[in-house]
């Protein structure tokens, strides 16, 4: 048994959509979420912790529906609905392989050794994505079940076999930049090359929302693409050494896949709501107690997260005593699984500032 609704709001700069599911869960049921800006990689959660007898799923979808009517929430068909399942929020069996931050020296040094290949690196948010016996199932960074969105569904059930692909979800759109699994068979022991080259070939047939991140092997191509991708302000690359197997987590320094990223980010806690779309964001200062890095505004086009809440934010440099300097915000983290802010010494300094520094 399956209730669903997807409702849209637009008025001057916001255009807003937002989807809930009441969905069973064995003998029980689950009223599961998602909202974010439209045409966004939308942000999830759920109103039942645990699963719940039907009559107060059904009192709590219905609240839920009828509180974003009130706010001016309608239906319409131009939008793209989630598909959730009571498995939304179990473990997933598949994590996957994180990366250590590089510097731009250490860059310039991978793109001339023909011993590393490259790949752009997506700004959206990290997804593995499986077909088992034409069921499709998504998860995130932490190995958390997800909804994903319908379009790929339709798209994996399309495919010639079944599959566990990572990559990043943009939107309606899945980005796939490494094959874990074909057919039932395990790909992760297989070098990064091979694995991109049965990835390419896998998608050869897919339609527009699962696309295939090009990998670059030449220090010419590779030098060209890092080049292009900074000019058009790309979030970074990622760069893998050529022979490497797949291992899930992330090494404690080092590692055969490293990223580089043109742009500063951080995951920040919100502290408190201020006035105009404004919030005070902080981050884990080095003796793990909260340190507040400044304010930053909230776009007429993103809900304004509560306190407490995990939000991404771009900046251009951090201050020396931990503010940042010209704050984007990027949206929220939550349900992304990630496990709190960063800490203030993962923070980009202004050169001369680092330097004062020591």
């Amino acid at each position: 048994m399956k209730e669903q609704i997807s409702l849209y709001y637009r008025e001057g700069n916001s255009d807003k959509e937002y989807h809930v599911q009441l969905v069973s869960a064995g003998d029980l049921f689950v009223v599961n979420f998602q909202y974010g800006r439209r045409h966004s990689t939308l942000s999830e959660g759920t109103k039942t912790a645990v699963p719940v007898p039907y009559d107060q799923a059904k009192k709590t979808y219905d609240k839920l529906v009828k509180e974003k009517r009130t706010k001016g929430y309608t239906e319409g068909e131009n939008g793209t609905p989630y598909e959730g399942s009571g498995n939304q929020g179990q473990r997933s069996t598949h994590l996957p392989q994180l990366l250590n931050q590089i510097s731009e020296a250490v860059a310039f040094q991978l793109i001339e050794d023909s011993d590393w290949v490259m790949q752009e690196k997506k700004d959206g948010r990290r997804l593995i994505l499986e077909r088992k016996a034409l069921e499709i199932r998504g998860s995130n960074r932490e190995g958390t079940l997800i909804a994903i969105p319908s379009p790929l569904v339709q798209a994996g059930v399309t495919l010639g076999a079944d599959f566990v692909m990572d990559g990043e979800a943009i939107g309606n759109v899945f980005h796939a930049f490494d094959l874990l699994e074909e057919a039932g068979a395990d790909l992760r022991h297989l070098s990064a090359v091979e694995r991109h080259a049965r990835l390419r070939s896998l998608l050869q047939s897919c339609k527009d929302s699962i696309q295939l991140v090009p990998l670059f092997t030449a220090a010419d191509d590779k030098r060209e693409e890092f080049h292009r991708l900074r000019s058009v302000r790309a979030e970074g690359v990622v760069f893998k050494r050529a022979c490497s197997p797949y291992v899930p987590g992330r090494p404690n320094t080092g590692g055969d896949h490293l990223k580089f990223k043109f742009t500063a980010e951080a995951t920040c806690f919100v502290c408190k709501i201020n006035a105009k779309r404004s919030v005070e964001i902080g981050m884990e200062g080095n003796d793990g107690e909260p340190v507040s890095v400044g304010n930053v505004t909230i776009p007429a086009n993103h809900e304004i997260p509560n306190e407490g809440d995990l939000v991404k934010v771009r900046y251009l440099y951090a201050f020396p005593q931990g503010s940042l300097f010209q704050p984007v915000y990027l949206g929220s983290r939550e349900g992304e699984g990630i496990p709190g802010a960063d800490n203030i010494g993962t923070l980009k300094y202004k050169q001369e500032d680092a330097e004062d520094e020591g």
